[in-house]
């Protein structure tokens, strides 16, 4: 008669052995990085050994993986393949020659990412584009600063020759480095491996883990030993 009450509470045993073992799986994942060193490297144990993985570089990843993965081809909802957002005070920013030239050359797939700018006619000279409306996904960014930042990254490539993927993604990886936060407390770099661990692939992760580099303890050690106050006799 007492074999059924047994058999439940095997069953309930194995219940929160298992149970246990998938909050302690949870809490190794949220604890992946152990430290954060100067704001934006991670430091994360692996086989044993600690290695150091720049967060910039991960969070650069993420973006650019969330930005594809909203990047709607042929929407025939939106004129925009970035949701885009009007401003509510066009914001209005300076350029240098090379500057507006980049931003003219590359308006059309800064228009499908949902950056509608137009060129000022300013008497005084300078270079001034008006921002009207930008990517939505920018929204929690500096609208001048980030607009920069995508300019002068883009005008470190190659773009007379280059076919409309190629634009695409150059425009896609410059609004990726413009989200980069410029740095990153423990909180924020769990938050972004999490974040990595549900958006992109397996293959993707280890890519950016294989970019990780060991540890160097050697100075960290010597480091320490500077900072010993001086033995006194």
């Amino acid at each position: 008669l007492m074999t059924p009450t047994i058999a439940v509470e095997h069953a309930e045993k194995t219940e929160n052995e298992n149970s246990s073992i998938l909050v302690n799986n949870a809490k190794l994942e949220e604890c992946f990085f152990l430290m954060i060193k100067q704001d934006g490297y991670g430091v994360f144990k692996h086989q044993n050994s600690l290695r150091l993985l720049s967060i910039f570089e991960l969070s650069y990843q993420v973006n650019k993986n969330k930005i594809v993965k909203s990047w709607h081809q042929d929407s025939s909802n939106s004129t925009t393949n970035l949701v885009s957002q009007p401003l509510l005070l066009p914001v209005v920013v300076s350029l240098s020659d090379q500057q507006m030239c980049t931003a003219i050359s590359y308006q059309a797939m800064l228009e499908s990412a949902g950056i509608i700018c137009v060129v000022q006619n300013n008497t005084s000279g300078k270079k001034q584009l008006q921002i009207r409306q930008f990517p939505a996904i920018l929204r929690e960014r500096d609208v001048s600063a980030s607009f920069i930042s995508i300019i002068d990254t883009l005008g470190q490539k190659v773009e007379s020759d280059s076919d409309i993927e190629t634009i695409q993604s150059d425009v896609v990886c410059a609004i990726a480095n413009a989200m980069i936060a410029t740095e990153f407390s423990i909180e924020q770099a769990q938050a972004l491996w999490l974040s990595a661990k549900k958006e992109m692939s397996d293959e993707l992760i280890e890519k950016a883990l294989l970019n990780s580099v060991p540890l160097d303890l050697t100075s960290e050690i010597k480091q320490l030993k500077a900072n010993l106050p001086t033995k006194k006799n």
